[in-house]
């Protein structure tokens, strides 16, 4: 679980900072946004690897909590927006994204993987 919230936070902060088309529907600050927010989930995840303490499970939960808001404001954003299609299969990768955080935040505050955490 943790490798693949490090995996989503890597590839959001990748796809964050490319350069982005003229073309594209999406302005650049949402990007920068998304791009910030799976900085943070790296950031908060990476230590739950070198540290089995209470502190590292939470900052973790608190990152996936970042990530699924910013994604969350981009799903938003698609789907108030005319001229982005709510069918495209972008929009279904947000929205996984979405339930992958919440489900990421379910696992970090479970009670066995609270057992595994010294305090």
């Amino acid at each position: 679980m943790t490798r693949g919230v490090c995996f989503l936070g890597f590839l959001m902060a990748l796809v964050g900072f490319a350069p982005m088309s003229a073309s594209q529907p999406i302005p650049p600050l949402v990007w920068r946004g998304i791009a910030a927010a799976g900085a943070v989930v790296l950031a908060g995840t990476f230590p739950v690897y070198f540290s089995r303490r209470e502190w590292a499970r939470r900052s973790a939960g608190a990152s996936l909590l970042v990530c699924g808001a910013a994604l969350c404001v981009l799903l938003a954003f698609i789907l108030t927006q005319r001229h982005v299609k709510p069918s495209n299969p972008f929009t279904l990768l947000v929205a996984f994204g979405v339930f992958g955080c919440g489900k990421g935040i379910s696992f970090y505050r479970s009670s066995e993987i609270r057992q595994l955490f010294r305090p």
